[in-house]
This record gives C-alpha cells, sequence and structure tokens, in this order.
C-alpha cells in the first residue's frame, strides 16, 4: 500500500503561523508527507519551516489563488487521502482514525470544529445559499454549535478538509477559474453531486486563525457570484446576480451612513 496521507498547504506571507501549522502535524499518528505550495510569498516565511524529509515546497512564481496552488500540490502529492490545512490553521490533537476512515470510505469528507484564539467554536460547514433570505443573511448558512454527524451538513470550509485522493480526481478538484473566495462550497457541490457525505465532529478541534469577522463580510459576496454564475443560468441568473449586487450595494451604503469603515471597505470591495 502507498503512503497514506498528503497535507497540502498553501503558504502567501504565512509568517509565524506556517511554522505552527507544519509543527502541529507531528500529532498524526499515520504516515504523511507536507507539501507546501508557496504563492510568491515577499515575507521570508518559508525560511521558518524546519528541515524534514517528508516535507515538499513548490515555489511559483506568482500568486497564483487558493484553488489552483491546492490543485498544484495534489498533483506532485502521493497519498491516498489529502487534507487541505490554511497556513495559518494548526492540528490540536491526532486525526489519524479519520483518516483511517475516509481511506476506508472514499466518499466521505471530513472535517471537525474550528476554534479562534479565544478558543471558542466558530462556524466552519454548512448548507448551500438557495433564496433571496440567504443572501440577504448569510448567516443562516452556516451550522452552529452542538452539531453531530447526522447534521445536515452541504459543506465543509477549506481551512480543514480531509479527503480521498479519488474523490477528488473524479470532481477534478478546485475550479481554477475562481482565484479565492466560494471554491471550497463549489468543491463540496461537485462532491456532493457524486455521492459524497460530509461528516463534521464536534468532539475534535482545530485551530484557524483566519475565518470570519467584519472585514471580510463582503467576501461572501464574492463566492455567491461564483456559485450562482456556475449553477444557475439565464433568469435565474441573471436574477440572482443582481439581487447579491443590491444587497451588497445597501450594506457598503448601510455601513457609510453608521461609519463602520470595516464593514463598508469590505463590502465596498465586493462591488
Amino acid at each position: 500500500m502507498g503512503l497514506t496521507l498528503s497535507v497540502i498547504i498553501v503558504n502567501y506571507n504565512g509568517g509565524e503561523y506556517l511554522k505552527r501549522a507544519v509543527d502541529s502535524l507531528s500529532l498524526l499518528t499515520v504516515d504523511y508527507e507536507i507539501v507546501v505550495v508557496d504563492n510568491n510569498s515577499t515575507d521570508n516565511s518559508l525560511s521558518v519551516l524546519p528541515l524534514r524529509s517528508n516535507l515538499k515546497i513548490i515555489k511559483n512564481e506568482k500568486n497564483v489563488g487558493f484553488g489552483v496552488a491546492n490543485n498544484l500540490g495534489v498533483m506532485k502529492c502521493s497519498g491516498d487521502v489529502i487534507l487541505l490545512m490554511n497556513n495559518d490553521a494548526a492540528l490540536l490533537e491526532d486525526i489519524g482514525s479519520f483518516v483511517k476512515l475516509v481511506r476506508r470510505d472514499k466518499k466521505t469528507v471530513w472535517s471537525c470544529s474550528m476554534v479562534g484564539e479565544d478558543k471558542k467554536v466558530r462556524p466552519s460547514f454548512g448548507r448551500f445559499p438557495s433564496s433571496f433570505l440567504d443572501i440577504l443573511l448569510p448567516s443562516r448558512l452556516y451550522s452552529g454549535e452542538g452539531a453531530d454527524e447526522s447534521s445536515c451538513v452541504d459543506w465543509i470550509e477549506g481551512s480543514l478538509m480531509l479527503t480521498s485522493r479519488v474523490l477528488w480526481e473524479r470532481v477534478g478538484g478546485f475550479d481554477e477559474n475562481i482565484f479565492m473566495y466560494g471554491e471550497d462550497i463549489i468543491l463540496c457541490k461537485e462532491m456532493k453531486e457524486v455521492g459524497a457525505k460530509f461528516v463534521v465532529d464536534p468532539d475534535v478541534k482545530y485551530f484557524h486563525r483566519g475565518g470570519f469577522d467584519e472585514s471580510k463580510k463582503g467576501n461572501i459576496y464574492i463566492g455567491f457570484k461564483s456559485y450562482f454564475s456556475k449553477y444557475y443560468s439565464g433568469v435565474r441568473r441573471k436574477y440572482y446576480l443582481t439581487l447579491i449586487s443590491a444587497v451588497v450595494f445597501l450594506k457598503y451604503s448601510l455601513g457609510v451612513l453608521f461609519k463602520n469603515r470595516t464593514a463598508a471597505d469590505s463590502y465596498r470591495k465586493a462591488m
């Protein structure tokens, strides 16, 4: 049998967090390799990485985006199971048993509860958007604390996602037309359409410095544009894209009106 696990970490100016991500993998009790794909960082973040026989580094000459870089990492890796992990994420405990689960059941996609610096659980999975209310109130899409394996989970955030190589190759990985935002939800949609099931274990946790906050509210709408452009056509696509633009402009205007500069800047970038 070949190598069990390949961990793919896309890095862009990861700084001190990249080392934390790589060091956390020592918790694993399965054989693994680490593939770091660097998107032309300018902060010398690769210099913090320790020398390891199981570490591969791929250096891109430009920032090709999250999806393309992950696809490149998977193309160059050797494992039967793939763990996508952000450069500012870290394991907090061994997930070897779940790696073996995904290796046995190749249509299972696994993740666990995401916690931030404050150690509080934050939403990192949910259901696909499908209505006006989902666009107006994106928080409706997220599943909260207390989820279990029987929860209706459509997608898992790409900051920590465990999948089989067979499933990945069947759907062709990330859509390379998307530079960033929404590509993980679209990947999950593609996987679900070929029979994948998504399991989130609430008793296991991982750290992620990033995640959702006030400065990233607009990014949700960039993801919405990608999702509705891909899965809807004709009048319905035009309706949803127009609706998205209107909601983004409304929220930008409210941010300006109430002097919430962080939110306003985020929505302005999404327009």
